[in-house]
């Protein structure tokens, strides 16, 4: 279960841990995405992770460091679970046109190309949409599961939301804008 690790039933206040996302990647069966600057965490490679574009000088190389190991531990999990999950990912115009200029273009190009052979739906938002201005995750359990669905999200740190309003509203956000969004495919062959 998600939330075996905690003392109460909300994550809604608790700040950044790796092991929900970890978990959720093991578990859940839905995974929602939308990033409207950057690729989506776990389908980056380390080149773009690490590429001079990506750097922030408020962190240092060892937090850079961490944050590509929970992102290539989360991606290798949800391979690993095969057609056993659903993944979305929504990309916003912004995210192709800065990778449009990266060294790692193509090779990231490639990663998310592979995932949608995957069965994943890798999709571009090519309209700026303002309900959507910061990236966040959703993560759906089965029916049958009594975990909650949460959303996680990095505004001002990292934060879970199970408020079931909450997830709704979110929910509801991003099947709006996965609606206006593009197949990558159909994205990059307009191009």
């Amino acid at each position: 279960m998600l939330y075996n690790h905690r003392d109460d039933g909300d994550l809604s206040t608790s700040k950044f841990e790796i092991r929900p996302l970890l978990r959720a990647a093991s578990s859940y069966q839905s995974v929602l995405t939308y990033d409207p600057q950057f690729v989506v965490g776990f389908l980056q490679l380390e080149e773009y992770h690490f590429s001079p574009e990506m750097q922030d000088e408020r962190y240092d190389d060892a937090t850079y460091q961490d944050a590509w190991q929970m992102k290539a531990s989360r991606y290798k999990e949800i391979v690993r679970r095969g057609n056993n999950i659903q993944v979305v990912a929504v990309l916003g115009e912004a995210a192709m046109i800065s990778l449009s200029r990266m060294a790692c273009r193509d090779l990231q190009l490639s990663r998310l190309k592979e995932a949608q052979s995957r069965g994943w739906d890798i999709r571009v938002v090519p309209i700026p949409h303002p309900y959507m201005f910061m990236g966040y995750e959703i993560f759906l359990p089965a029916e049958e599961d009594t975990a909650p669905p949460f959303v996680y999200s990095e505004p001002d740190g990292s934060t879970y939301k199970e408020h079931p309003d909450e997830v709704a509203d979110k929910l509801d956000m991003f099947n709006r804008v996965s609606r206006l969004a593009k197949p990558l495919e159909e994205y990059l062959n307009a191009k």
